[in-house]
């Protein structure tokens, strides 16, 4: 029997699956932690971990951050929120 999706899918051509990043311990040892690419100040090879959906041109892509940029991510995000917080 054949695979009824086979290389087209049912509704025409299937896009490749993205590359999976290998899954690793991050240094500290925190779970959830993978290597692959910042994308914030655009390390290869490093641990990463998941920061949220992140929306350009009406499409969604994950984003992911090594320590140093998700910490400073964080710190942005509470400066801003202590900044909006004052003004209300």
């Amino acid at each position: 029997m054949t695979d009824p999706t086979g290389p087209t899918g049912p509704t025409g051509p299937r896009r490749p699956a993205p590359p999976r990043a290998r899954s690793r311990q991050h240094p500290a040892g925190r779970p959830g932690w993978t290597t692959g690419l910042c994308w914030r100040c655009e390390a290869v090879d490093r641990p990463v971990a998941w920061a949220g959906p992140v929306q350009a041109h009406g499409s969604h892509a994950p984003m992911y951050l090594c320590g140093p940029c998700d910490r400073r991510l964080g710190e942005l995000v509470w400066a801003y929120l202590c900044r909006y917080a004052r003004d209300r």
